[in-house]
């Protein structure tokens, strides 16, 4: 297989934002890395724990469970 260099481009983050915005922007993502986590939990919690009891009653796996036992 061949072998392909990768060179960097553009430029260092410090040559473009100043110190101050490069915080401002790191402190932004980071709530917005945190909704999203709390939009994935609420995802993965699905209906609640009395809709998980019900599909279990049934003899059948949530959807998460498929997932995970396909991933797995």
């Amino acid at each position: 297989m061949a072998r392909m260099i990768l060179h960097p481009v553009g430029h260092e983050l410090s040559d473009v934002v100043s110190d101050a915005d490069a915080a401002t922007n790191r402190a932004h993502i980071a709530g917005l890395d945190a909704a999203l986590e709390a939009k994935l939990d609420a995802v993965h919690a699905g209906w609640g724990e009395r809709a998980v009891e019900r599909v279990h009653a049934k003899g059948k796996r949530t959807t998460w469970e498929r997932v995970e036992a396909l991933i797995d």
